[in-house]
């Protein structure tokens, strides 16, 4: 029984290793509805093992030749970009969190818009409490997934779902947290 018990573990163990692994970082290419606008990702080395080393542009799409908007010294797997009529506004969302980093320093969400920062978020700003992170066996997550860009009547807004059930919604306008009542109070 001990055997079997064993053997067992053996087929199991890589399987938990490999569901665990990082994808590298590979370059992402993301649009407006409209297909006017487009922002493209390309990490520094795939062979590096950050996930957020690299390079975002943001570019209008021309007939002949896309026009270079802005750049981000950074790279991210997961952008939306919304052009409301008047501004252009990039959303990112941070990579997978590696055990044993700060939450302080790792960027959960950020808000960018003209090659400026309009506002970040922070693992632990979301997080609240460390009673909120969803731990693997080498990465933590306080995201479990995001509905995106929702235009309201009155606003726009980005909403992300968190591990802990909250539904956190940010304007489009500033990066701002909305109130929502199921939040608890986040960032600063």
């Amino acid at each position: 029984m001990r055997s079997l018990g064993i053997a067992c573990l053996i087929l199991v163990a890589p399987a938990v290793c490999l569901a665990d692994s990082e994808a590298p970082p590979t370059p992402v290419l993301f649009s407006t509805d409209s297909g006017y606008y487009f922002v493209k990702s390309i990490p520094e080395s795939p062979s590096q093992r950050s996930q957020t080393a690299g390079m975002t542009r943001v570019y209008r799409t021309g007939s002949i030749k896309d026009e270079l908007l802005c750049e981000y010294p950074w790279y991210a797997r997961r952008l939306w970009l919304f052009f409301d009529g008047n501004e252009l506004t990039l959303v990112r969302l941070g990579a997978w969190h590696r055990a044993g980093t700060a939450p302080e320093r790792e960027i959960e969400i950020g808000f960018y818009r003209n090659g400026r920062t309009l506002k970040e978020f922070t693992a632990a700003d979301i997080a609240v409490s460390k009673k909120n992170f969803v731990q693997s066996a080498s990465h933590y997550q306080i995201t479990s997934r995001a509905t995106g860009i929702v235009q309201g009547r009155n606003a726009n807004y980005f909403e992300i779902h968190t591990t802990d059930g909250r539904n956190l919604r940010f304007d489009l306008s500033n990066g701002r947290l909305l109130e929502s009542p199921k939040q608890s109070r986040v960032g600063k």
